[in-house]
């Protein structure tokens, strides 16, 4: 019942962000060859506007339009002639998921270990130090920090290449600028969690009876 209902809402959210989307296009003066028509001849035109149902009722445009988000038929791209949106949306989903799945796994690797850091060390420089750089890390948007990147380790140190697609020297960059901003909820998160559990009374008692510290953190923590 649980799954069923977020399903519901799910597609219920997806439902009225298509359909907003849809009034927005529509609420703009014009449509998207409005600015051919002194280029092209009038017949060109609403050749256009007939097979994209343009020159229908909104009802029906609705409809059509909710037909094709359905059949993943988002018609013919403006700008890359010849191509459908589907097709762009197919060759960029592969490079966008590997580099979003890299970041998942720099940003959980990463915050779960600075945040157990700064927990140990809690109250002191170290603790400090990464507490500022997750706050810098929330504070900067990774459009920023992905061309700093580049700019630093790819073209001042030449450590990794600038673009091209191949190997995992290839979307480190990206990868970890997408995953600061993940990394730096996580490492707070962590932190605070682990101080606390740290304080705890059974915690206290295992540091007492000599057990390591690393011992204690993977098996109590």
């Amino acid at each position: 019942m649980y799954v069923i209902k977020k399903l519901s809402v799910m597609v219920f959210t997806l439902w009225v962000i298509t359909t907003v989307t849809f009034l927005i296009m529509h609420i703009i003066p014009g449509d998207p060859f409005s600015s051919d028509a002194k280029i092209f001849p009038e017949e060109v035109i609403q050749n256009m506007r007939a097979k994209y149902h343009l020159d229908e009722p909104l009802w029906n445009q609705y409809v059509a339009y909710l037909d094709g988000v359905v059949h993943f038929d988002f018609g013919e791209s403006v700008q890359s002639t010849g191509q459908g949106v589907s097709e762009i949306i197919t060759t960029g989903f592969g490079p966008s998921a590997i580099i979003g799945l890299q970041a998942l796994v720099i940003s959980l690797l990463v915050g779960i270990a600075a945040g157990t850091f700064a927990a140990l060390y809690h109250g002191r420089v170290i603790d400090y130090s990464v507490s500022l750089l997750a706050i810098l890390g929330i504070s900067i948007p990774s459009f920023i920090l992905a061309p700093l990147f580049i700019q630093v380790f790819a073209i001042q140190f030449e450590f990794l290449p600038v673009a091209s697609w191949g190997t995992f020297e290839h979307t480190v960059l990206p990868s970890f600028a997408l995953a600061l901003g993940p990394i730096a909820v996580i490492t707070r998160f962590v932190r605070s969690n682990m101080i606390e559990v740290l304080q705890s009374d059974y915690i206290k008692l295992a540091r007492a009876k000599g057990i390591p510290i690393k011992k204690i953190i993977s098996n109590y923590s």
